[in-house]
C-alpha cells in the first residue's frame, strides 16, 4: 500500500521560519535523541513517516546547525495532537517529541546540511502546488462557461470545444509549461552543492503546511 509522509517544519516560536527552528537533535553514538515540537503538520494523524527538520549544533549560525531526519510516527516518544477546526474536521497536527530515539542511518545527506536541502524540497512543492492551482482555475473556466451557455448569454459550443480551446490555445497550457520550468531550473540550482545561500533567509509565501 501507499505511505503517507509529513513534513516537520513550523514550530510554535519560529512559524515558517525554518531557521528559527528549536526541536534538538543530540548525536549520541549510532543515533540521534529528539526534544522539542512542530506545529500546523499537515495530516500528521494519518502519516507513517516523518520529514523532520531539527537542530543538530545550537553553536552554528541558525541557517547552518540544521540537519534533515526521517522518522517513524509510532516511535516512543511521539504525541500527535490534532488541531480542530470549528467543523471539527482535522487537518493538521501538533507533534511532540519526548527523547524520541532516531537512528543515525535515518539523517538524510550530511549533518547540518538541512538547510540547503530544504530549498530544493520546497521549489519541488511549490510546484506542485502552482500545478495544482492551474488545475482548479481551469475546472472553475468550464463551470462558467457552462454557466452561460445554459443562461443563453454565450453561444453554445460543440461538446468539448471551449475544453479544447483552453487546451490546446489557452494561456494555461503555455503559461504552465514556462513556469514549470523556472521552478525546476530553480530547484536543481538550489539543490548544487556549490551554491549554499545559508546566511539568508527564504521567504515563504504561503499558509503554513507543516
Amino acid at each position: 500500500g501507499d505511505t503517507i509522509w509529513c513534513i516537520g517544519m513550523s514550530e510554535p516560536n519560529a512559524g515558517s521560519d525554518l531557521a528559527g527552528l528549536s526541536t534538538r537533535a543530540e548525536v549520541q553514538d549510532d543515533h540521534f535523541v529528539v526534544n522539542g515540537q512542530k506545529v500546523w503538520t499537515s495530516y500528521a494523524m494519518a502519516a507513517q513517516k516523518c520529514f523532520c527538520y531539527v537542530r543538530t549544533d545550537p553553536s552554528a549560525p541558525k541557517h547552518k546547525g540544521i540537519s534533515l531526519l526521517i522518522m517513524d510516527m509510532d516511535t516512543p516518544g511521539i504525541d500527535i495532537r490534532p488541531l480542530r477546526h470549528i467543523s471539527g474536521a482535522a487537518n493538521f497536527a501538533e507533534v511532540f517529541f519526548s527523547d524520541v530515539v532516531v537512528p543515525r542511518e535515518n539523517l538524510v545527506g550530511s549533518l547540518n546540511d538541512g538547510w540547503r536541502i530544504t530549498q530544493g524540497s520546497l521549489a519541488h512543492e511549490r510546484a506542485g502546488l502552482w500545478v495544482e492551482g492551474v488545475s482548479r482555475l481551469e475546472t472553475t473556466i468550464h463551470g462558467l462557461v457552462a454557466l452561460a451557455t445554459r443562461r443563453g448569454l454565450i453561444a453554445a459550443r460543440p461538446a468539448g470545444e471551449a475544453q479544447r480551446r483552453v487546451r490546446e490555445g489557452g494561456f494555461l497550457n503555455r503559461d504552465r509549461g514556462r513556469t514549470t520550468d523556472s521552478i525546476r531550473r530553480r530547484r536543481d540550482d538550489a539543490c548544487r552543492p556549490d551554491r549554499q545561500r545559508g546566511d539568508h533567509a527564504i521567504g515563504i509565501d504561503r499558509k503554513p503546511r507543516h
